[in-house]
This record gives C-alpha cells, sequence and structure tokens, in this order.
C-alpha cells in the first residue's frame, strides 16, 4: 500500500505474515490498482491506525518512506497514529516513522518482538501486554519527546535504545513511564548534530528481575541528565549517568556500579538526588550541589566497596564502607544503614 503525505513524503507499508486493516483520513480519498499495488490518493492523506488482526512470531510491518527535494528536515519520514490489536508479530520496521497518536497499543498477548521507529511524539504511547517474548523486547527509537509517553510492557526489555526521552510536563498525572518486568539494557544516544544531549525523564519501574543474573536493571547509560521516580524490585549491574536532578531511585537488591561522571560544562552534575539500595558495588558522584537548601540529599546504603565524590577544589576517595561510615559533605550525605 502506497500514499503521498501532504508533504509530499512518499509511504509504502508492506505486512508478511500476518493480516491487518489500515485506517487512513484525508479529503475524498480514492484506491488506484497498478503493477506496484494499491495506492491511496488524495489530499492530506496521513494513515491513523495499522490494526493487526492476525500474526507470527515471523511475521513483520515495513514502513519505507522518500522524501520529496525541497522538503524541511523537521517534516521528513512519515508519521503514523498508531498499531492496535492482540496480535503477536516478529518486526515492525520503520526507522522514519514517527508515532504522532495514540501509538502502539496490542492487548491480550499481543505484542511486537523487535520495534524500530523514528520519533515518538504528542505522548504517543507504546503498550504491549503480551507476556510471551522469551527473548526480550527490542525497541529502537529516535527521539521520545513532549508529555506523557507510557512505554509498558508484558516482557522484559532485551533493549532500548533512544536519542533521549524527555519529557516536558508539568503534571504528575502526565509524567512519561517506562514499566516492564525487567530491563537488560537501557541506552540514550544523544545527537550532537541537532544539540540533543542523552537525556532520560521517564519514571521507571521493574517489578521483578533476571532469574538469571538477578537483577532487575543489567546496564543503564545516558550521558545526558536523568529524573525521575525509580521503582527498582532487585538491584542493577553497570549504571552510568552524565547528571541526575531530583532522581529519586530506589533498588531492592544489590547495585554493582553507580556512577555520575558528570558534563562537561555543567557546574553540578548530582543535584536533589537520593539514590537508595541494599548496597553499592561502587558508588561515584560528580560536583554534587551540596547548598540543597537544608534538604539532605545523596546515598543510603548498607555498605558501600567503594565510594568516590569530585568537588571542583578536591576529589574523596574512600572503600569498605559499612554501618556508622556516614559521610557528609553540608547537604550531601552517603548514610550507610
Amino acid at each position: 500500500m502506497t500514499y503521498t503525505e501532504a508533504d509530499g513524503t512518499i509511504v509504502t507499508a508492506s505486512l508478511k505474515g500476518g493480516r491487518g486493516t489500515l485506517t487512513f483520513t484525508g479529503d475524498n480519498m480514492y484506491v488506484v490498482t497498478g503493477r506496484r499495488g494499491a495506492e491511496i490518493r488524495g489530499g492530506s492523506v496521513a494513515l491513523d491506525d495499522i490494526a493487526l488482526t492476525a500474526g507470527s512470531s515471523r511475521g513483520s510491518l515495513m514502513i519505507k518512506t522518500k522524501d520529496s527535494r525541497d522538503q524541511d528536515v523537521e517534516d521528513r519520514g512519515a508519521d503514523v497514529g498508531g498499531i492496535s490489536g492482540s496480535a503477536i508479530l516478529g518486526k515492525f520496521m520503520g526507522k522514519t516513522t514517527n508515532l504522532v497518536g495514540a501509538g502502539i497499543n496490542l492487548t491480550g498477548s499481543g505484542y511486537i518482538t523487535s520495534l524500530q521507529l523514528g520519533d515518538v511524539e504528542n505522548g504517543a504511547d507504546i503498550i504491549m501486554n503480551g507476556t510471551g517474548a522469551l527473548k526480550g523486547i527490542t525497541i529502537k527509537a529516535g527521539e521520545i519527546v513532549h508529555s506523557g509517553t507510557r512505554v509498558v510492557l508484558g516482557s522484559y526489555i532485551k533493549s532500548l535504545t533512544a536519542i533521549r526521552w524527555d519529557d516536558v510536563t508539568s503534571s504528575d498525572s502526565e509524567t512519561s513511564l517506562l514499566e516492564a518486568p525487567w530491563a537488560a539494557s537501557i541506552s540514550m544516544k544523544g545527537d550532537r548534530r541537532k544539540g540533543n544531549r542523552a537525556d532520560f525523564a521517564p519514571n521507571l519501574t521493574l517489578t521483578s528481575f533476571d532469574p538469571r543474573r538477578g537483577a532487575s536493571l543489567g546496564k543503564f547509560k545516558a550521558s545526558g541528565t536523568s529524573r525521575g521516580i525509580w521503582s527498582i524490585s532487585r538491584g542493577g549491574g553497570s549504571l552510568q549517568f552524565g547528571a541526575t536532578a531530583q532522581l529519586y531511585a530506589t533498588f531492592g537488591g544489590e547495585v554493582k556500579s553507580f556512577n555520575i561522571k558528570g558534563i562537561r560544562g555543567d557546574r553540578y552534575c548530582m543535584l536533589d538526588s537520593r539514590i537508595t539500595a541494599s548496597l553499592f558495588g561502587s558508588f561515584s558522584a560528580a560536583y554534587p550541589d551540596t547548598d540543597n537548601d537544608g534538604a539532605i540529599f545523596g546515598a543510603t546504603a548498607g555498605s558501600i566497596g567503594r565510594l568516590s565524590v569530585k568537588l571542583a577544589d578536591q576529589s574523596i576517595k574512600l572503600s569498605n564502607l559499612g554501618l556508622g561510615d556516614d559521610f557528609t559533605i553540608d547537604d550531601f550525605e552517603v548514610r550507610l544503614v
């Protein structure tokens, strides 16, 4: 199925190993069938929804785009409202496809094992309730921006990669959310050409843990600023941050490494954040803002193997901290309980 968006983008959608219904919006639409298949013609044609009615783990949905020569960079790619249904699909291949409407909502046992997307905008969700993805869900996206996007998965996250996940909302009820049983890897890449830092701003809830490794969050990397409320069932592996600001994270187990590395040019890289775990193999904080208007922040654990705190005028390194080895600089505190 082929159609042309109002901005001149030519879009081709194909589904293999499954069945579905495509819903379009536009003016005076009609179908022309030729050697290359069906083409939707009309004014302001847009793909509002793809309803999957049947599929398989080997099935795939592909959306390809061809931009016009005089098209603005911001308008490149296809804008799709969403994908719905309760079917299982192996792949969605749409690296130039932006989710701009309801997003992906697969009910019942439905899920797509591998998602490749463009940007996720306007609060579009990715909700896939199916628990049968035994090898996990892979999501690769561009920017996840604006407010209220929810990614809620019934199966664990094998890998989630995006340029950034930024939440501009000021309402707690509309804050973005990432929820899954556990996550093997979460990574924000950033985009230097556009000046977009690798920020991560949703609330994060992981309700279970990897039975082989015992951790709820295997790897995390975001060289920008991370914020939000994290509720992590068990521990974590290697967790790397550029900075944290109002990040309130609670881990129900051991975190091997929690590293706030700092961001070049930023004066403070740990602001009003509270991190709690049963123990830290290592915990490092670069440039904490020790003047937090009297509100204590920092880290709490039963023990810390290695502690590193980098300030503007000194670096502090301590090891083998246990009960009673509290460390305090003004409002920044590391408590051992």
